[in-house]
Formats: C-alpha cells, sequence, structure tokens
C-alpha cells in the first residue's frame, strides 16, 4: 500500500499510529513554536510544514496544500472543481455529508462492489 493515498474518512486505528512518535513531535512543536501551535493558522496550512513538504518536492511553496482531512479537502476540490450544473458520481453509502459544491450538483450513486465502485 506504500503507493496508495487514502482519502477515507475516520480515525486510523492505534495500531498503525507511532504515539511515541507523535508524542515527541507534540512536545517538539510546543517548544519550537508554541503560537503556531495553538493558533488557527491560514487556511492553506501550517506554513513551515508547507515550506518542508515543497522542498520534500522540488515545488514552489505555492503549489502545496495542507488541510486538516480529507472532508476539507474534499470541499476545497468540489469548490475549485464543481461548477453549477455538473454532474457528480459518488459511491452509494458513502458516509458522511457532502460538500456544499456537491449539494448544488445533481449527484447520481454509484453502487458499491467487491472491487470498488460499479458504474
Amino acid at each position: 500500500m506504500a503507493d496508495t493515498i487514502s482519502f477515507a474518512r475516520g480515525a486510523p486505528s492505534l495500531d498503525i499510529v507511532d504515539v511515541e512518535g507523535l508524542r515527541e513531535a507534540s512536545q517538539l512543536a510546543f517548544e519550537k513554536d508554541p503560537g503556531g501551535t495553538v493558533a488557527y493558522g491560514t487556511s492553506v496550512g501550517y506554513v513551515p510544514l508547507r515550506e518542508w513538504i515543497a522542498g520534500q518536492h522540488g515545488v514552489e511553496v505555492d503549489q502545496v496544500l495542507v488541510t486538516n482531512g480529507s472532508m476539507q479537502a474534499d470541499a476545497f476540490l468540489f469548490q475549485l472543481l464543481v461548477q453549477a450544473g455538473d454532474a457528480v458520481v459518488v459511491e452509494a453509502g458513502e458516509a458522511g455529508p457532502e460538500p456544499p459544491a456537491v449539494r448544488a450538483a445533481p449527484v447520481h450513486l454509484a453502487e458499491r462492489r467487491a472491487g470498488g465502485a460499479d458504474r
């Protein structure tokens, strides 16, 4: 699964979370940038993290967007990509509310199959 990026909603199982590493990272964040650690920040993400990601991938910082999770990322994408009157196909049984842009578009449900959504 190293080549897969999951946009599934929900919290990960603790057996795949490096709790000790997360604890150390949190402590370091409070030591190095206490204001940035607790502030709301910008809508495009924490600037030092965006700078680091840009450096890792050889792109400009303004090409990097960091979100709070898949629902926020979905909302940004739908706002950018879905225009009035566009049809949207979603997997039937998908949990959670759709982003506002989807609610304004005709939505077509694709049945869920063992191998993924069917046409």
